[in-house]
């Protein structure tokens, strides 16, 4: 949510003192450094459901898992990834 993005935007800050950045929400992304931008990464956009099925094919490629051990169940508490709301998400960024 908000709260999220002010700190991962003020960790991104932090890293760049002296320099005054301009943020543009709709855009995810710094309209005046692109210094700034890339200390921006959007790895989990996609959603977490998409990155666990990948890692999964990954470790099994890898040996780390049996290559007929299936995904586990999701848990059917967490909120699937395509039900929640840009607020809640930051937009899928990471610093």
């Amino acid at each position: 949510g908000a709260l999220t993005e002010a700190v991962l935007l003020g960790t991104v800050a932090m890293r760049l003192p002296g320099e005054t950045l301009e943020w543009d929400d709709a855009a995810g992304k710094f309209t005046n450094s692109e210094k700034a931008n890339s200390l921006v990464h959007d790895k989990y956009r996609e959603g977490w459901d998409v990155i666990r099925k990948r890692r999964h094919e990954r470790m099994k490629k890898l040996g780390i898992v049996q290559k007929d051990w299936p995904l586990s169940p999701r848990d059917p508490v967490a909120t699937a990834w395509s039900k929640v709301s840009k607020d809640q998400t930051c937009g899928g960024r990471d610093i």
